[in-house]
């Protein structure tokens, strides 16, 4: 298996961070793909920098949120199928204002903004590398989770010694991420209103 085109760090990484012999190559880039995904969905956001084009419905007011950040160049932004061009974009964290508003949809429409922009952050393995440190290390300690959790006995929940209690969750009962690893996230996460 190849590592995904979003994958938020490379075998190398996993393999300096973890002591736990790994069979195949393609087991590891399996899980930094299925912890690069789970990444993505937590915090509601791609970060592989790229062209996007995207529709939005608006609610009204003077912001509009777009899904990724940090925006490096918008091509255009049409409201109702016109172009506009009296809008300030904060690149930094993606958001769009406009003063005169975005009108919001008449009711037989559903998406009323059509934007058309690069944003993102350039992966590891790309030679102008930018995505943000805690970002990949957040995907380094998910993807050592999950070999972690693939290698324990799910029937034991609990395992006690006199001077220790452990306590294991069963799969699909921990949706949320572990709690480092959502710490390291909060930045980058996309807050839907």
């Amino acid at each position: 298996m190849e590592l995904a085109k979003n994958a938020l760090t490379k075998p190398d990484m996993i393999d300096a961070a973890t002591k736990m012999k790994i069979e195949t190559k393609t087991s590891v880039e399996m899980l930094i793909n299925v912890a690069s995904e789970k990444i993505e969905n937590y915090c509601n956001r791609e970060f592989k920098r790229e062209t996007r084009t995207e529709r939005y419905e608006s609610g009204g007011g003077n912001w509009l949120g777009l899904r990724a950040w940090p925006v490096h160049e918008v091509e255009y932004i049409k409201l109702y199928d016109e172009e506009v061009e009296d809008f300030d974009v904060n690149k930094t964290n993606g958001l769009v204002y406009r003063s005169s508003g975005w009108k919001r949809p008449y009711e037989d429409e559903k998406y009323n903004i059509e934007v058309k922009y690069e944003a993102g952050y350039y992966l590891p393995g790309h030679a102008d590398r930018d995505l943000p440190q805690q970002v990949e290390f957040a995907c380094i300690l998910l993807t050592k989770n999950l070999l972690e959790r693939l290698s324990r006995d799910f029937d034991v929940q609990q395992v006690r010694l006199p001077d220790i209690s452990e306590t294991y969750f069963r799969p699909g009962e921990q949706e949320e991420l572990p709690m480092a690893t959502a710490s390291l996230l909060s930045d980058y996460k996309r807050v839907l209103v």
